[in-house]
């Protein structure tokens, strides 16, 4: 990494052009590290240069984007504090035929990713807060077809996968003893910000919540007891209850 960072300066890159080129290599550094390798090497702060030298300056190697592909599951054990909101829905994509219906209907997909990876890409990001405020307070969990619903609706990708997305929290709801009225944001704040330990093994996943006031509510989910076969990963998903908090 060091070897790195000076053979980078030596042309005269900016501390923000070298950060930028090894970050894209999956390096991350901070600009106090990158500053204090400079000095150690005796490396002096970049003059500001007149505009001849600028045009002049060698330009960095292009860049390529990392390549996109499907996920390959191996075993491992891992934890992340606020990780577990889209996959609460997983089992319900199975039991609502959502996954049958993706491949049904003719949706991008290329060699690497199929249409269920694609359009669950984007389920998951709108199920974990991402909606547009303004639409998010509007439905609510309401069904959009709705008597007296005040927005029109329109044949709009982005906004199918919102209403897909409100109508799984509107299903969840409905499922919850005493938050059959929950809104979006209350849901979230109860049962998706909440850390997990992930366990993969060969054909099962098991996820274990931590400890929150209202997880005992997830666990009167069927399905949240349950084993669920995972048909476009070929993998089974079971949720535990975990001893730490």
């Amino acid at each position: 990494m060091i070897e790195k960072i000076v053979l980078l300066r030596k042309p005269n890159h900016s501390i923000q052009d070298i950060k930028m080129i090894l970050k894209s290599e999956g390096h991350l550094i901070s600009f106090h590290a990158h500053d204090d390798i400079l000095i150690r090497y005796g490396f002096a702060p970049l003059p500001r240069l007149p505009l001849q030298e600028k045009l002049s300056a060698q330009i960095p190697p292009l860049l390529f984007p990392p390549q996109s592909g499907s996920l390959v599951m191996t075993p491992e054990i891992f934890a992340t504090e606020r990780g577990v909101g889209p996959l609460i829905f997983l089992p319900l994509l199975e039991k609502l035929g959502i996954v049958k219906a993706i491949q049904f209907v003719p949706f991008p997909y290329t060699q690497k990713l199929t249409e269920v990876s694609s359009i669950r890409s984007i389920l998951a990001l709108k199920s974990g807060g991402l909606l547009n405020q303004k639409l998010r307070n509007q439905l609510r969990i309401e069904h959009l077809n709705q008597l007296g619903l005040s927005i029109v609706v329109k044949v709009d990708f982005d906004l199918t996968m919102s209403e897909r997305s409100h109508n799984r929290y509107r299903v969840l709801s409905q499922n919850l003893p005493g938050l059959e009225q929950g809104t979006v944001p209350t849901l979230y704040r109860k049962f998706m910000e909440n850390g997990v330990k992930i366990q993969i093994e060969e054909d099962l996943i098991t996820v274990k919540l931590k400890k929150k006031t209202h997880r005992p509510i997830l666990f009167e989910l069927l399905w949240m007891n349950e084993k669920t076969p995972l048909s476009w990963m070929g993998i089974n998903l079971q949720f535990k209850v975990d001893t730490t908090s």
